[in-house]
């Protein structure tokens, strides 16, 4: 297989993993505002934005244990200045509602906290409940303008590096192969293949 710097393969792996994962992202969001809210049970709905707002952030944010490479996609020069604040605002609500919890962050239009424990009483019976995610038409419409932006971008970014790779790749017979993301000296193959049978049970998720 044909050989690149680290640099290079550590961005081909953030441009194409943020590819699929966007890609994911916006299947999730027009699918879930489809939905007919009366007939749809909330647990559904709320599992639909919690994958929505976690799956967006994935390629944006890092795990603090991995602290020697950056592997989160910086905004600057990916995000033009009037996608901004809608991203801002996508992440600020990935992490204050659903990857983790800050109760006085948010309100509802009633001014009620969006991580807040609500009591119903009515007919004489109690209900417990939280909040539920409703994003309006023109919050629909930055989303998707805002991911429409970045799966193209990205594809391009992607695409501009594989096909700087793709005459070295042995096309005639099937195989596994890992995007090598070793930053060791003299270890500069682009993939490794993988030494291991198809087994059931083995998944692996394939974008287009």
């Amino acid at each position: 297989m044909k050989q690149a710097s680290f640099q290079e393969r550590l961005d081909f792996y953030l441009y194409k993993s943020a590819h699929h994962y966007l890609t994911q992202a916006h299947a999730i969001l027009n699918h879930v505002v489809r939905l007919n809210r009366d007939e749809t049970p909330d647990w559904m709905i709320e599992s639909f934005w919690t994958s929505f707002y976690i799956i967006y952030g994935k390629r944006f944010k890092q795990s603090r244990f991995s602290k020697d490479v950056s592997v989160a996609l910086p905004k600057e020069g990916l995000i033009p200045e009037k996608f901004i604040g809608t991203h801002d605002a996508i992440i600020q609500i990935r992490d204050k509602m659903f990857a983790h919890t800050d109760f006085q962050s948010f309100s509802d239009d009633l001014g009620a906290p969006m991580n807040g424990l609500i009591l119903r009483i009515e007919n004489r019976k109690l209900r417990f409940g939280a909040s539920l995610v409703t994003l309006r038409e023109q919050g629909v419409e930055k989303y998707n303008l805002l991911l429409c932006h970045l799966t193209k971008t990205l594809k391009y970014r992607s695409e501009k590096i594989w096909n700087r790779w793709a005459r070295n790749v042995p096309m005639s017979y099937y195989a596994d192969w890992l995007l090598n993301l070793s930053n060791e000296k003299d270890v500069d193959d682009v993939f490794i293949r993988l030494k291991h049978e198809r087994r059931p049970g083995t998944s692996v998720r394939f974008g287009k």
